[in-house]
């Protein structure tokens, strides 16, 4: 039989254990999606917050995501998300049925430990429609392999190198168009 330590009880080893495979005490939090939260009908989601939009509502665009295959559509989903929920919060109430429906789509990201956006991201200003069409386009790409893939590696969005458009003033006001 194995003696333990004075004042060392079976207790604290088990704690201890639990601590070490904690994933969020390792390197790199985990991100990935084990069931698929991309549901089959969001199309006819966005389609009908659609109807109702302003199509000429400015928003913005990151425009200087770097081009990723795995990270790029998270990122992109990600800031959409971002603007669904500041949309949200200037919108009448079937507006806010209509937005939360969407953003039901893209919460899925949340679930991520994202770094603070890095400042040399810049953004450019479009509209609703542009921002919706981008977001559905995301969403059909990753629909198929959303499950085989762990996307630990891009908890950090990162920007193009070399050249950016000019920033957009960084107003938290979401009437002012900047995430």
């Amino acid at each position: 039989m194995t003696a333990l330590a004075p004042g060392w009880r079976p207790t604290c080893t088990l704690l201890l254990l639990l601590l070490l495979l904690s994933p969020s005490l390792l390197g790199t939090p985990n991100c990935s999606f084990p069931y698929n939260p991309i549901s089959s009908n969001f199309r006819d989601k966005f389609n009908e917050l659609s109807d109702y939009l302003l199509q000429d509502y400015p928003v913005t665009l990151a425009a200087n995501l770097q081009e990723e295959q795995l990270c790029g559509k998270l990122w992109h989903l990600v800031l959409a998300q971002r603007w669904m929920e500041r949309l949200k919060t200037v919108a009448g109430l079937k507006m806010q049925k209509l937005l939360e429906m969407v953003n039901t789509e893209i919460h899925f990201v949340t679930v991520c430990a994202f770094q603070p956006l890095p400042s040399c991201l810049r953004f450019v200003q479009t509209n609703i429609s542009h921002l919706l069409q981008d977001t559905v386009a995301q969403l059909e790409a990753m629909k198929p392999w959303i499950t085989h893939r762990n996307f630990s590696q891009c908890l950090e969005l990162r920007c193009q190198p070399g050249n950016s458009p000019s920033p957009l003033p960084t107003d938290p006001n979401p009437r002012s168009g900047v995430p």
